[in-house]
């Protein structure tokens, strides 16, 4: 599970607006957004972007001071929630959670009907929720994150492989080009055809170490 707007879904469930809204945080002594509601970003505001700027792109603005304190005691509250589907929940970062449903989805009705209602709920709930069901914990966190989506069982790159490199939990900094998109099948790998032996030159052809030294008939005499 990850709650992509979890600090700002937090504030607006209490108090709810129609505007464009946005918490701050003061990073490196500048004022920040720190996370914003859809309206937001679809004025083309964005994270970590001055609030300075941030308003002379759109006046409207409102915002709130971010309280990631509170924020990690709401996620705590979501996983106690969350053990309803299955007995092992645990927190991942700041705004997501890991659960082992292994054994526990045909208690749901199966994998589409839990993740069904898993939807559902945190849209009643007034929380953004993406999703993610693979055999591995970082499978399911790249689809959460990145896709959206169940990987089949034994068969995760069909659902993995294209995704973006940030899915393999990089470090920012470190994704810093696009990648090519990957060659046809079968051209991942290259193979040159394997060496094989020189096949042997026509009989007429050998010849024998007299033909490097050209030896002449010698009559040896009859006693």
């Amino acid at each position: 599970m990850w709650f992509p707007r979890l600090p700002s879904d937090r504030v607006l469930r209490a108090r709810p607006v129609e505007a464009p809204f946005a918490l701050v945080q003061t990073q490196a002594n500048a004022e920040r957004l720190f996370c914003l509601n859809p309206r937001a970003e679809a004025e083309g505001l964005h994270r970590g972007m001055a609030l300075a700027d941030a308003r002379i792109y759109c006046p409207a603005l409102l915002t709130a001071p971010a309280d990631p304190g509170r924020d990690g005691r709401f996620l705590a509250a979501l996983r106690r929630w969350a053990t309803r589907y299955c007995p092992w929940v645990g927190i991942d970062g700041a705004d997501g959670l890991v659960l082992d449903v292994t054994g526990a989805t045909h208690l749901h009705g199966g994998e589409a009907m839990m993740l069904a209602d898993m939807r559902a709920r945190a849209a009643r709930a007034g929380l953004a929720l993406r999703l993610g069901l693979a055999d591995s914990r970082g499978g399911a966190w790249a689809l959460a994150r990145f896709g959206e989506g169940v990987a089949p069982a034994g068969e995760p790159l069909a659902a993995l492989g294209p995704l973006p490199v940030a899915a393999l939990r990089l470090e920012p900094e470190m994704v810093t080009a696009e990648v090519p998109p990957p060659p046809p099948e079968g051209d991942l790998i290259p193979l040159d055809p394997p060496p094989t032996a020189p096949s042997p030159p026509p009989a007429e052809a050998q010849g024998d170490a007299g033909d490097l030294i050209p030896l002449q008939p010698v009559a040896i005499p009859v006693p």
